[in-house]
């Protein structure tokens, strides 16, 4: 019994120890925590009142940080319960949710409660920049990048910004949302076979991160571009000789070249020339091009090559050169009057004559001392009628194509020939007559050229006017008239003479015996009508051939003595050349048999003769 009394006794002091106990627990008041936010910590302040410690001094104060968003252990942080009431909070994670709570210890060793927690979010920094930066897919033209998120994002990654530049330096950028953890983003329009470098950046609340690595690629090749120079840098006849330079955009390695050289025109009328493709190494940059027509153009073209196949062909048009025309026959005088001349024209076979002139020029010197092409024969251009003002008096009087050159020609027929009115020829003037031949290739024009070998006098002859013919036709039919009137007085005098004859014969006596006469075997008498005719015919023929010779005999010494004369001083003028410069010494024969011409009239006179011997023994 005495031991539950004292049982129950010893129950109530305890009971009573831990109301005291209890008493200054409860007495202690809680700690007043301010809490200021900071970028990476958090300042806080620690100010609980004296009296409500309850005893005679705080020997230590407990604060606790804990992380909401990232699990892990508590930090607490142990302080000196005499230190500075407030406590700044290091190392924490930017955008983050912290809680904040703290308690004391008196020296007694007694525990306050727990303070209400107090909970705060860091404010963003700037991001770092993504990992794993890589290049997925490569194109000749585009490249598709990926990244993920960086493990510390530092508060909300919303973008990143992208960075790339090539050789130019110039650096171009975008930027692209992001997603929650991989990220990837097609780059276009880049150049083929091109290095570029890339960087991206993370950008969130607080702005743009760092940049990271830098990341280094190389688009895939593509066709190449044109070549950056094709040009023709010299020809000939039948070869070019090409050059260019590599393209400005290879777009990869130039593996070879392909040129191809085909004709597309040609000057002379042949057929056009395929020609061939070479395949040339990247290293060769120039191609003489043999075995091609003269005067043909020629269409050439030049592509590069890379493994991905050929890139856009450079085309250049390049001529030939063409043979300068083979000289043609010497034009050769047929005929000539007052004003015209007929003259003859051959030209040679030559397929790269494109046209040919006929050209007139007018010289004042009576002969040229040289044969050699003057520059104004060369050059001339001039029509018939520039000419008459123009103080060399040279023009083109016709042009002929190659295929129709008209022979013979009559200069001076004031006709047309491919727009050069081909104008009558001034008398008393002398002239050489130009034959040329021209070809022309790519703006160029090549020729050739032979003339006359002797210059060409022109003679003025004078008109005889139709009414000094009169008085000679009167006076021949006069003459007619009295020889017809003649005749028939005659023929009637005859016939009566012979009728009288016969009747006197008649009336004659017959004496002594009668003798018969034998028979008349003579042919009858021709009647006088037949006789009549016969006079009106050869009358006739008489009045006929006297005309015509008497017309020939006029116009024959009026010939002669104009060849006489004239021929004399040409004479003259070739013996005082000829003495002095033996160069005309061919010209000089040429121009004497081709005035012996007046020999022929001679012999015109003499058949002149001999045609009329029958007429002048009938008058006889």
């Amino acid at each position: 019994m005495f031991s539950i009394i004292r049982l129950l006794y010893f129950i109530v002091i305890c009971y009573f120890l831990s109301l005291l106990y209890s008493y200054c627990f409860f007495l202690s008041f809680f700690p007043v925590v301010f809490i200021f936010l900071l970028s990476s910590s958090i300042f806080s302040a620690i100010d609980p009142p004296v009296s409500s410690w309850n005893c005679e001094s705080i020997s230590r104060y407990f604060v606790r940080v804990v992380s909401r968003q990232y699990r892990g252990p508590a930090r607490v942080i142990k302080l000196a319960g005499n230190t500075q009431k407030y406590l700044t909070i290091s190392q924490l994670r930017p955008a983050t949710l912290y809680c904040v709570d703290m308690w004391f210890q008196t020296n007694e060793a007694f525990i306050s409660p727990y303070t209400e927690q107090k909970c705060v979010t860091t404010p963003e920094t700037e991001p770092p920049p993504p990992k794993n930066l890589s290049v997925k897919k490569r194109l000749s033209t585009s490249v598709v990048v990926s990244w993920e998120q960086p493990d510390d994002q530092r508060g909300n990654i919303t973008k990143y910004r992208i960075i790339y530049w090539g050789k130019s330096a110039i650096a171009k950028g975008l930027e692209v949302k992001s997603s929650r953890y991989y990220n990837e983003y097609t780059i276009t329009g880049l150049q083929p076979y091109n290095t570029y470098k890339l960087q991206v950046r993370s950008i969130n609340g607080a702005g743009v991160g760092p940049s990271g690595e830098v990341l280094t690629f190389t688009t895939d090749q593509s066709l190449p571009g044109p070549v950056g120079m094709f040009k023709n840098t010299s020809r000939t006849f039948n070869s070019i000789t090409l050059q260019w330079s590599p393209p400005d955009h290879p777009n990869g390695n130039i593996l070879f070249y392909i040129l191809s050289c085909r004709s597309a025109n040609n000057a002379i009328g042949e057929k056009p020339q395929s020609g061939d493709d070479f395949k040339l190494p990247a290293n060769v940059l120039s191609k003489t091009v043999t075995n091609l027509y003269p005067a043909t153009e020629y269409d050439c073209s030049i592509n590069a090559s890379t493994s991905k196949g050929s890139g856009r062909t450079r085309q250049l048009i390049v001529w030939t050169k063409g043979r300068a025309p083979l000289t043609p026959h010497n034009p050769r005088i047929l005929e000539k009057s007052e004003n015209s001349v007929t003259v003859e024209l051959k030209p040679r076979k030559d397929k790269d004559v494109s046209f040919y002139r006929l050209i007139v020029e007018k010289i004042n010197d009576g002969y040229r001392s040289k044969r050699s092409l003057p520059p104004n024969i060369a050059d001339v251009t001039a029509d018939y009628y520039s000419a008459l003002n123009s103080p060399d008096g040279c023009y083109v009087t016709a042009q002929f194509p190659p295929g129709n050159v008209r022979s013979p020609f009559v200069i001076g027929d004031n006709h047309t020939y491919s727009n050069y009115y081909n104008g009558p020829l001034l008398p008393d003037h002398v002239y050489n007559i130009w034959f040329g031949a021209f070809s022309t290739v790519d703006g160029a024009i090549q020729k050739s050229f032979s003339r006359t070998p002797a210059p060409l006098y022109m003679i003025r002859v004078d008109s005889v006017s139709p009414t000094s013919h009169v008085p000679v036709i009167i006076g021949v039919l006069v003459v007619f008239v009295f020889l017809v009137i003649t005749f028939a007085i005659l023929l009637m005098i005859w016939r009566r003479k012979h009728l009288t004859a016969e009747r006197e014969k008649a009336e004659m006596p017959s004496f002594g015996p009668t003798i018969l006469p034998e028979p008349d075997t003579s042919p009858p008498s021709t009647p006088i009508v037949i006789l009549f005719l016969y006079f009106i015919r050869s009358l006739f023929l008489f009045t006929y051939n006297f005309f015509f010779h008497l017309h020939f005999l006029i116009t024959f010494f009026l010939s002669f003595f104009q060849h006489v004369i004239f021929n004399f001083f040409i004479l003259l003028q070739h013996v005082i050349f000829f003495v002095l410069s033996s160069t005309y010494l061919l010209s000089f024969y040429f121009s004497f048999f081709q005035h012996i011409i007046f020999f022929q009239h001679i012999i015109f006179f003499f058949s002149f003769l001999s045609a009329i011997s029958p007429l002048l023994k009938f008058i006889c």
